[in-house]
This record gives C-alpha cells, sequence and structure tokens, in this order.
C-alpha cells in the first residue's frame, strides 16, 4: 500500500515541476527571441539595409523594444510588489509570535521542522509556508488548539512538501511571470496548473507518512471552513487553493486525477514556439 501510494505521488509532484519550469521557460522565450529580434533590428537599421523599409524597420523597432521592456518591467513590478508584501506580514507576524505548546514542540522536532516552524497568536486556524529565501511554516494558537496531533502531523507533512520544494519562492516567481505575459493564456493556464499540482502533490507527500485519509480530511473542514476569516494575503498561503481538486483526490484513492490531456500542452507549447520562431526569422 506505501508503494502504491509513493507512485502516486510521483504524478502531481512532477506535473507540478513540469508546469512551473514549463512557465519559466515560456518567459525566457518570449523574452529571448524579442531581445534577439530588437538586437538585430537595431543592426540592420543602424546599417542602413533597406532604405526604401527604413521607417517601417524604426517602426517595428520602436514597437519590440517596448514590448521587450513592458515585459521586464511588469515583471519587476508584480516580483516587487510581492516582496513588499511579504515584508508587511513578516512584521505582522513577529509582533504576534508566541510560544508554542510542549506537544507541539516535541511533534516538530520528531518531523525535523522544529527551527522552520513559528507559533503565533491568533483565533483564527492558520497553517501556511511562506518566505523567499529561507520559508517558514506559521501555525497559529487556534490551530493548535483545535487539531489533534494526528491532524496537526498531517498538515505539517504537507506544509513540509512546500518547505523543500521552495514553493513559496515559485509561487512569486509565476505570479510575477503570469502578470508580465497577461496576454498569452498559456502563462495563465501553466499559473494555474503549478498552483493545483503542487497542492496535490504536498497531499499525496502526507498521505505517503499518514496513509490514514481521515486526518487531512478532518484537517481540510477545519481549515476551509474558517477560510472567510483569513486575513493574510491570498498569495501567501492560498488557503482555498483548489480544495474540490483536493478533496476528490482523497476520496478517489488511486485514480488519477487529470486537470487538462498532456497532448493540449505539447500542442500549445509547439504552436507557440512555431510563432516565436517564425516571428524571429521574419524580422532579422
Amino acid at each position: 500500500m506505501m508503494i502504491h501510494l509513493k507512485s502516486d505521488y510521483s504524478h502531481p509532484h512532477i506535473k507540478a515541476q513540469v508546469s512551473f519550469y514549463g512557465l519559466t521557460a515560456l518567459f525566457a522565450a518570449v523574452a529571448g527571441v524579442l531581445f534577439l529580434t530588437v538586437f538585430y533590428k537595431f543592426k540592420f537599421v543602424r546599417l542602413g539595409f533597406a532604405i526604401q523599409n527604413n521607417l517601417i524597420n524604426q517602426i517595428m523597432l520602436l514597437l519590440l523594444t517596448g514590448a521587450l521592456f513592458f515585459i521586464i518591467s511588469f515583471f519587476i513590478y508584480f516580483t516587487v510588489k510581492q516582496y513588499l508584501s511579504f515584508l508587511r506580514l513578516n512584521r505582522k507576524l513577529s509582533a504576534l509570535r508566541t510560544t508554542p505548546p510542549c506537544e507541539l514542540i516535541r511533534l516538530l522536532d520528531r518531523l525535523g521542522l522544529l527551527k522552520h516552524t513559528v507559533c503565533i497568536n491568533s483565533d483564527t486556524p492558520l497553517v501556511f509556508t511562506y518566505g523567499f529565501s529561507r520559508p517558514q511554516i506559521v501555525v497559529s494558537s487556534k490551530l493548535a488548539a483545535a487539531f489533534s496531533m494526528s491532524e496537526m502531523e498531517a498538515v505539517l507533512l504537507h506544509e513540509q512538501y512546500h518547505l523543500y520544494h521552495s514553493d513559496p519562492l515559485k509561487v512569486v516567481i509565476s505570479r510575477a511571470i503570469k502578470g508580465s505575459l497577461f496576454f498569452l493564456p498559456l502563462a495563465k493556464y501553466l499559473f494555474r496548473s503549478y498552483d493545483q499540482f503542487k497542492e496535490l502533490a504536498a497531499d499525496q507527500a502526507s498521505l505517503n507518512k499518514i496513509p490514514d485519509k481521515r486526518y487531512l480530511a478532518s484537517a481540510f473542514l477545519k481549515v476551509f471552513s474558517d477560510v472567510e476569516n483569513i486575513s493574510v494575503p491570498v498569495w501567501l498561503i492560498e488557503p482555498n487553493t483548489t480544495p474540490d481538486l483536493r478533496i476528490a483526490q482523497l476520496l478517489s484513492g488511486n485514480r488519477q486525477i487529470r486537470i487538462a490531456p498532456p497532448a493540449h500542452i505539447a500542442a500549445t507549447f509547439l504552436f507557440l514556439a512555431g510563432i516565436l520562431i517564425s516571428f524571429g526569422q521574419g524580422c532579422v
């Protein structure tokens, strides 16, 4: 049984990584093609080739340079915006820090998460992973009081996945890319796929060590039932991320949950790559 669960876990984990790195590759491809096109177009205009079409080339150069500047500027804007939100949240959490209960300390020590977890004084059942270079798991006092140790372990193992795979930083990067490439439907699709599959993978990582689904399911109900009262920035914790899919995964057991056919992803990549290559060749 444990072997089969581990096998299931690999599917959402791999799809989460493919979605994230596919999104970063898409950003690099668009920015790279624009940069190379602008570079060679600038040389073309500067050397004075095709004098009759010189005005058209100058207009094209201006448009392409503007597009490249636009994409890079929006990426920086969304990154800085999220970083400032992180600083505000970090100050708020620092003021709310408290000593965790003894039982929770023993559990964290057993899981190897004692140095990576902080407890805050809050009336809302909160548990999330946040941070850039040094992510941490945040557990509220309400959650520690409302959850049994089995439920707490299931949730902490879920957050351990996000911690070890640097998901908070990946969320920041993927949100910035989605914002800068808002005109490409593929960017939005890849972001949504990463957002969904990372949560499914974290759930499966928890189930690998605690096969009894009751503890994770009961934790779902307690957290999702109070989601309206959560005031922490959504991009940091995303408490309501794909709850239907996550519950369906618990109920479906070994049945594979597919958000979209892989053929659709491959066809979209090939179509976009063809457009970018043709566009680049036509402008050189």
